[in-house]
C-alpha cells in the first residue's frame, strides 16, 4: 500500500525562530522603505467623468445619418484636437498648471547664466544671442510642461461603446475634477463641431454631384429630344398609327382608281353612242349593277346613276306620246349634242382630278412606307440614347435622394438633434490619492522585505556548521544517535549539538 509521506513543520518553525532576526530586519526595513516613499512621493489625485453616447433623437426611418465614422475613429480624433499643444496651452493657463511646478533656479544656475551673459558681453555678440536662448529655454519649459499634462490625460470606453469617462490625475484634487469638466466641455463640443463639418462636407460633396450630373442628363435629354424631332413619323410610338394611315391611303388609292375606270368606261360609251344617238338604258343599268358590286345601293355613285336611268326612261315615255300625236314623227330633245358633250367634260374633268388624287395619294403612300421601313433603324437608335438618358437618370434622382437626406442630416446636427455626448457623472474633487498607491507599495514592500530575509536566512543556516537535530548527526554520521541531551540554556547561548 502507497504511503504518503508526512510533512512536518516543526524544522522549519525552529529555523524561522533561530534566524528571526535575519528574516525580520529586511522586512522591517522594505516597510520602513515603502512607508518613506509613500509619504515622500507626490500624491497624484484622479477625477473622471462619465459620458453618454446619446443615440439619433429622430428615427433613422425618417432621416439617415451621414456621419457612420465609429465612435472609437471619432473619438481618436477629438482627443487628437483636444491633446494638441494650443489647446492643452490654452487649459494650462486657465487653470495654473504651470504653477505648481514652478522652475526655481539653484544659486549655481543663477551664477552659471550671469557669467555666461558676461561671456557674450566680452565678445561682443548682442543680448539677442542670450534672448534667443532663454526663449528657447521656455519653449522647452512649455514643451515639457504640455507633455506632462497630456500624460494625465486619459480615455476609456465602457462596455457596449455607448459611453466613455475622460480622467485627469493631478496634485489638487479641485483643480483635477475641474480640468476633468473642461476637458470634457470641449470633447462634447469638439463632437458637435466635427459631426456638423462631416454632414457640411457630405452636403457639399452631393451638391457638386448633383449640379454635374445634372448638366449631363440635361445634355443627355436635349440629344434625345433633338433625336425625336430629327425623325419624327418614323419613332417606334409612331409605327402603328402609320400603319392605319397607310392601310386608309391604300383604300383611298383603291376607291379612286375604281372611280377612274367607271367614269372612263362611262366616258367610253358616251364617245361610242356619237352623233345624235341618246344614251341606251341598258348600258346605264349594266353600269349601275357594276358598281353594285363595289358599292351598296346607297352609295352616291348608285344612286346618281340609278336618277339618271329613271329620266331617261321619263324622256323616253314623254317621246314615245308625242310621236304618236305627231303622227310617228317624234322629235328628240336628248341629243348628244345638247347633253352628251358637256357630261363628257365633266367626266374628264373629273377623271383628271382623279388622277391627280390618285398621284398624291400614292407619294403619300410611299412616304408612310419609307418611314415604317425606317422605324427599325431608328428604333435601335433611340434605344440606345433613352438607355444613356435613363442610366443618367437614375443616377441623378439617386444622388439627388442623398442630397436631399444629407441636408435633413445637416439640419439634424445644426440643431443638435444626432448623436450628442451627454455628461451624465461629472468629475467631483477626490478624497484618496490615485498615486501612489499606498496598499499595492506596501504589499511589494512586504513581499519584498520577505523574500530578502527568507534569501538571507537560508544563506545564513546553509552556512552554519552546526547540527540542531539528531537526525542531522545521523544523515551526517551514517550511524544511529542512542541518546540526545540538550545543553542547559544558562550554561550556553547556543543550542546546537557538539
Amino acid at each position: 500500500m502507497l504511503q504518503i509521506p508526512k510533512i512536518e513543520f516543526q524544522p522549519y518553525k525552529e529555523l524561522i525562530w533561530r534566524r528571526k532576526w535575519w528574516i525580520a530586519v529586511p522586512l522591517a526595513l522594505s516597510l520602513v522603505s515603502g512607508a518613506v516613499y509613500v509619504s515622500l512621493s507626490p500624491k497624484l489625485y484622479k477625477a473622471s467623468t462619465l459620458i453618454l453616447v446619446e443615440s439619433q433623437r429622430v428615427p433613422d426611418a425618417y432621416v439617415q445619418q451621414t456621419v457612420t465614422e465609429s465612435l472609437q475613429n471619432r473619438l481618436r480624433t477629438i482627443s487628437q484636437q483636444v491633446n494638441s499643444r494650443t489647446n492643452l496651452e490654452g487649459v494650462i493657463e486657465q487653470f495654473g498648471l504651470d504653477a505648481s511646478q514652478p522652475q526655481q533656479k539653484n544659486k549655481l544656475q543663477e551664477v552659471f547664466e550671469k557669467a555666461k551673459a558676461k561671456l557674450f558681453a566680452l565678445i561682443g555678440s548682442s543680448n539677442s544671442a542670450a534672448s534667443k536662448e532663454e526663449n528657447g529655454q521656455e519653449d522647452r519649459s512649455r514643451v515639457s510642461q504640455v507633455g506632462n499634462v497630456r500624460s494625465k490625460i486619459d480615455i476609456s470606453l465602457k462596455s457596449g461603446n455607448r459611453a466613455f469617462e475622460i480622467s485627469f490625475a493631478w496634485k489638487d484634487p479641485q483643480v483635477a475634477a475641474q480640468v476633468a469638466n473642461a476637458l470634457a466641455s470641449q470633447f462634447i463640443e469638439q463632437n458637435l463641431k466635427v459631426r456638423e463639418e462631416m454632414a457640411m462636407g457630405t452636403t457639399r460633396f452631393l451638391d457638386y454631384e448633383v449640379d454635374r450630373i445634372r448638366e449631363d442628363l440635361i445634355e443627355k435629354e436635349n440629344a434625345l429630344e433633338a433625336f425625336k424631332r430629327k425623325h419624327m413619323g418614323m419613332l417606334p410610338s409612331q409605327l402603328g398609327s402609320n400603319l392605319d394611315i397607310l392601310n386608309q391611303k391604300r383604300q383611298e388609292l383603291d376607291n379612286l382608281e375604281k372611280r377612274v375606270d367607271m367614269d372612263k368606261q362611262q366616258a367610253m360609251m358616251l364617245e361610242e353612242q356619237g352623233g345624235d344617238q341618246p344614251v341606251g338604258i341598258a348600258q346605264l343599268e349594266q353600269q349601275l349593277e357594276i358598281l353594285k358590286t363595289r358599292y351598296t345601293d346607297k352609295h352616291p355613285d348608285c344612286r346618281a346613276l340609278r336618277r339618271r336611268i329613271e329620266n331617261l326612261k321619263q324622256h323616253k315615255a314623254m317621246n314615245a306620246t308625242d310621236a304618236s300625236i305627231q303622227g310617228g314623227t317624234a322629235v328628240s330633245g336628248f341629243s348628244q349634242q345638247d347633253t352628251s358633250n358637256p357630261q363628257l367634260e365633266k367626266i374628264r374633268a373629273r377623271i383628271s382630278r382623279y388622277e391627280k388624287e390618285i398621284e398624291q395619294v400614292k407619294a403619300e403612300i410611299a412616304r408612310y412606307q419609307e418611314r415604317i421601313e425606317k422605324t427599325s433603324e431608328v428604333e435601335l437608335q433611340l434605344k440606345n440614347l433613352q438607355r444613356d438618358y435613363e442610366t443618367v437618370n437614375k443616377r441623378y434622382q439617386s444622388l439627388l435622394s442623398k442630397k436631399l437626406n444629407s441636408q435633413m442630416a445637416e439640419e439634424l446636427e445644426k440643431r443638435q438633434k444626432g448623436e450628442q455626448f451627454r455628461v451624465i457623472d461629472s468629475a467631483i474633487a477626490p478624497k484618496k490619492p490615485y498615486s501612489p498607491d499606498v496598499n499595492k507599495i506596501m504589499i511589494m514592500a512586504l513581499v519584498l522585505g520577505a523574500g530578502i530575509g527568507g534569501g538571507l536566512a537560508y544563506a545564513r543556516e546553509s552556512m552554519d556548521p552546526a547540527f540542531y537535530n539528531h537526525e542531522e548527526v545521523e544523515e551526517y554520521l551514517g550511524t544511529k544517535v542512542l541518546v540526545s541531551l540538550p545543553f542547559a540554556e544558562k550554561n550556553v547561548t547556543d543550542q546546537g549539538l557538539s
